[in-house]
């Protein structure tokens, strides 16, 4: 019977112990996006890319021939069935012919059935056939990089490499406070939680002072996801290089791809806590991390029941939900900081981020707002109570709830204690709608519609 599994052959211009080397480099020729030992009798190594995610051991390492046994493996690019290569191996056989040195390269168990095969079968052909064969014979390769797999941002600030490396060791000044465990050693284990929503486990797996820090997710939970896992076995990588009297930190989070139901989300919020909150701490001292203890509860959308002498409900509220494709933190920022408010609703505004404290919103010469601020819940609730503005608005109380979603932010809002279904109930429901357009518009495009152009 005819074997099926796929094999690539190639002749090179090298010796077989130049061969054997080049195999054993194989980042030079497979992918850079590669963590363990690669070159060692029993040692395991990791591959991410794209679609990618394979955990191999080597269990024969001769000058003839190499094997590669898969522990575990997840193609992505196949949900269905993203465990084919489990079970299957990779050997490589050398031997000197002719004059060259021929190579043979045999994924045993990547068969035609397979679904994943024909994409497979053709990378491997690539593989062996062009990039490992390059490396042998001109020494450059063409490997997979790290930015063909994964979600990459950087920046440059004036501050020391060691400065910036100290910086990303305290993760709790920067990420979040909500961390257990060293975040500053070797191989140490730390675990990081937003709410309910999100939690995970990593290990510093790599920590070079003032170059490199890698963090190895073990294991991930959303709540927001059909697969819940979607970090586990990806690595989170610092890169902290001096370019021309400055510090540049590049940051990979490899495996975080588009592919993943996750990526938009994780994508705007990496962007902000690298960009802003990291960023911040290196150039500052002080970072923007999501405070200890933020809460721990799903959002609450019942109303607070107000009833009258009968024991009936008699106050009335306004009610508006929306989805803000953005990270929480972006959407609280909005809420909170006198910039954020200034940008959708008035730009005479007056607001600091302060429990008890007195924001005001002027609209217009003649009129203003007093709003005082009773509850701050980072990333979760704000809630107003009025004290100027017109009649029926004095009393009322306003909250605004955030809740993660995939594809951002749920926003439920609530403006409660109106009297009676009143015209300026009525018109206030409407212009509401309008200036959540603009939250909206300024979360996701940077630029909102407030006061007076809110309605145009």
């Amino acid at each position: 019977m005819k074997n099926q599994d796929f094999t690539a052959k190639v002749a090179v211009n090298a010796t077989p112990e130049e061969a054997f080397n080049a195999i054993n480099n194989v980042r030079g020729w497979w992918s850079e996006n590669i963590e363990g030992d690669t070159g060692k009798l029993n040692g395991e190594f990791t591959h991410q890319d794209r679609y990618l995610t394979v955990t191999m051991k080597i269990t024969r390492l001769t000058q003839r021939k190499i094997v590669w046994e898969i522990v575990e493996s997840h193609n992505y690019k196949f949900p269905e069935n993203k465990y084919e290569w489990d079970n299957t191996r990779i050997v490589f056989e050398i031997m000197e012919k002719s004059g060259k040195t021929a190579i043979s390269f045999t994924h045993e168990g990547l068969v035609p059935d397979l679904q994943c095969y024909e994409i497979c079968s053709s990378s491997w052909e690539f593989f062996i056939t062009s990039s490992l064969k390059n490396l042998i014979e001109t020494g450059k390769g063409k490997p997979i990089s790290h930015e063909d797999a994964s979600f990459t941002t950087s920046f440059t600030v004036d501050q020391s490499p060691k400065e910036v490396f100290d910086a990303i060791r305290n993760v709790r000044g920067w990420w979040s406070e909500n961390i257990e465990g060293d975040t500053d050693q070797i191989n140490c284990v730390f675990s990081y939680h937003y709410q309910d929503v999100h939690r995970c486990k990593v290990k510093i797996t790599e920590l070079i002072p003032n170059k490199r820090v890698v963090w190895h997710v073990l294991d991930n939970y959303f709540k927001f996801t059909e697969d819940k896992r979607e970090w586990t076995g990806t690595h989170v990588i610092f890169e902290v290089a001096e370019k021309g009297g400055k510090t540049q930190l590049k940051f990979i989070h490899q495996g975080l791809v588009p592919e993943y139901e996750c990526f938009k989300i994780c994508h705007d919020a990496w962007t902000h806590y690298i960009q802003e909150s990291l960023k911040a701490l290196i150039e500052t001292g002080k970072g923007n991390p999501t405070p200890k203890d933020a809460a721990h509860k799903n959002m609450d959308t019942s109303l607070p029941a107000q009833q009258d002498s009968a024991g009936e409900t008699s106050l009335k509220s306004i009610c508006h939900r929306l989805l803000i494709e953005v990270p929480v933190e972006k959407v609280y920022e909005a809420l909170t900081t006198q910039e954020g408010l200034a940008g959708w609703w008035t730009p005479e505004t007056t607001a600091k981020p302060e429990i008890g404290s007195v924001s005001r919103f002027a609209f217009g010469p003649d009129y203003y707002k007093e709003m005082k601020v009773e509850e701050l819940k980072p990333y979760s609730v704000v809630k107003w109570h009025c004290l100027t503005g017109y009649e029926e608005w004095i009393g009322t109380r306003l909250t605004f709830e955030l809740e993660p979603h995939s594809k951002g932010t749920i926003l439920f809002f609530h403006h409660d204690g109106w009297k009676e279904y009143t015209p300026e109930l009525a018109s206030c429901t409407y212009a509401w709608g309008l200036f959540f357009r603009s939250l909206k518009f300024l979360c996701e495009t940077g630029k909102g519609f407030p006061y007076p152009d809110f309605n145009r």
